[in-house]
């Protein structure tokens, strides 16, 4: 049972992006539980472990290289990041490898809190008219939880216990691609957690959610020889069109909106920016840095971010993380680089080495 709690509490915390000292909590809880280990449950290693953690290491090693000559701060953040993220790697292979039930009971429990608080503030600020913050408590910062794109103060967008609504998306579709890729099948809180983000109002969750249905979808069509094959293809085209069709029109609805024009000029910007820069940074890229640009690269995707950074050298970070994430999980991590997460943030490498661990097990069970 301790184990167990450390293990969602781990899992609950991965996402956040406060200010709480989160390497430090993260390396204890980390720490805590690899002590519970018995030694004999971790080894052999699995060889498709050993190769992804010493290729990891080498990209990171590599990248290393780009900011040696850069500010004393921002080469010790890159160290002691990738060095973190190293770190939660090794314990996701070692530690749950043998204990794969664990992992997703943890991964379960997150989500159901993430969506649960959600929900509550959904419901609470709808019926009284007041917003639960759960996140001012702890940071001293709001969230930002108002429609500023409508006129009407009645609209909200509820943020869970994340700054945003589309923060809370991106935190939680790891898990839910997690959830679903172990069970093979949609469940109750998968649908709740896919219309937490089509009633978030966030145009980017609801562009998650549609793309994860549409996978959903597909994976039924062509995997499972239960289904009728017409009736579904057909529910497939209606179902694609209906969210293609209200995609498009929520988001010219959004571009009526002054600020979410500024955030499209933002990104259009960095983008046009690094295409005017010299073939050389084009080619290879700028390095990590902790400015404006970078903040506004991220805020772009995951593949821009990558790209902006190391140019083609970011080919083998690309390639580890299909090999990483080979068969179906692949399809649903091409839309996760479609979010702000950052390449050197807990959640990723969690949700990465938390696929190898599902895909090792298929298998082992296949052997």
């Amino acid at each position: 049972m301790f184990v167990t709690i450390l293990s969602i509490l781990l899992a609950v915390y991965i996402p956040w992006q406060i200010n709480l000292h989160m390497r430090e909590v993260l390396i204890a809880l980390v720490g805590t539980l690899m002590l519970t280990s018995n030694l004999k449950i971790i080894f052999p290693v699995p060889t498709s472990y050993i190769n992804s953690f010493l290729s990891l290491t080498l990209i990171f090693i590599i990248y290393l290289l780009y900011v040696l000559n850069t500010a004393p701060l921002v080469v010790l953040t890159f160290i002691v990041l990738i060095l973190t993220n190293i770190f939660v790697v090794a314990f996701m292979f070692l530690f749950y490898d043998k204990q794969h039930q664990l992992l997703f009971t943890s991964i379960n429990s997150a989500l159901i809190l993430f969506v649960f608080a959600w929900y509550l503030q959904f419901f609470v600020y709808y019926i009284t008219g007041h917003y639960i913050d759960f996140l001012q408590p702890i940071t001293g910062e709001a969230q930002r939880y108002q429609a500023y794109f409508s006129s009407s103060s009645f609209f909200i967008r509820p943020t869970s216990l994340f700054n945003e609504p589309g923060t809370y998306a991106m935190a939680t579709l790891p898990y839910l691609v997690l959830s679903y890729l172990e069970n093979r099948k949609l469940t109750r809180l998968h649908y709740f957690t896919l219309a937490s983000y089509f009633l978030s109002l966030s145009l980017f969750a609801i562009v998650v959610a549609a793309g994860f249905m549409i996978i959903v979808m597909l994976y039924k069509i062509l995997i499972d020889p239960s289904i009728n094959k017409g009736k579904m293809i057909s529910i497939f085209l209606i179902v694609s069109s209906i969210l293609l069709i209200g995609i498009k029109t929520y988001n010219d609805y959004r571009f009526n909106s002054a600020v979410n024009l500024r955030q499209i000029d933002i990104r259009t910007n960095v983008i046009n920016g690094w295409l005017a820069e010299d073939e050389f940074s084009l080619l290879f890229g700028n390095g990590f840095d902790i400015n404006e640009k970078t903040a506004d690269a991220t805020d772009t995707s995951l593949y821009f971010r990558v790209v902006y950074d190391y140019g083609v050298l970011s080919l083998p970070l690309f390639i580890l993380c299909f090999y990483m994430a080979w068969g179906l999980p692949l399809f649903f991590v091409l839309i996760v680089f479609l979010t702000k997460i950052s390449y050197f943030h807990y959640l990723f490498w969690y949700f990465m080495a938390a696929l190898m661990v599902l895909n090792q097990r298929k298998r082992d069970s296949n052997n």
